[in-house]
């Protein structure tokens, strides 16, 4: 009876020191470089976009139309030797002058407005 007792203590300390082994990884351990780091440059733009808005407006003397603000915006850009297809309309509005509760019997008072989109090569066109 001692020998299955010390039997059956021999197996079960076997079968303890067993399942609490470490089970040993063969793999070699995987290298990592990490790198972390930043840079700054400073460059000048070859392309500006520039909006120019013109908007029709009422003085003392009376309407100035948009047409005129138009020659004038197209005199600049031709004396400052832009090019014509760097000069484009981006977007056209009109809105009522008059407000819905001041309505007149005469025609209603459109002022108009345009975008323009000017492509600069260099900064001292804007002037």
């Amino acid at each position: 009876m001692k020998m299955k007792k010390g039997m059956l203590l021999l197996a079960g300390l076997f079968l303890a020191i067993t399942t609490f082994a470490q089970q040993v990884d063969n793999k070699p351990p995987v290298k990592k470089i990490e790198v972390n780091g930043s840079a700054e440059i400073e460059i000048t733009p070859d392309e500006i976009y520039l909006n120019i808005a013109l908007r029709e407006y009422k003085n003392k003397s009376g309407k100035v139309d948009i047409s005129t603000l138009e020659k004038q915006l197209q005199k600049a850009v031709t004396d400052a030797g832009i090019p014509k297809e760097n000069f484009t309309i981006e977007n056209v509005f009109g809105t009522n002058y008059d407000m819905w509760w001041k309505k007149k019997k005469n025609d209603q008072d459109f002022l108009a407005r345009k975008q323009y989109r000017l492509k600069l090569n260099r900064l001292d066109k804007i002037n």
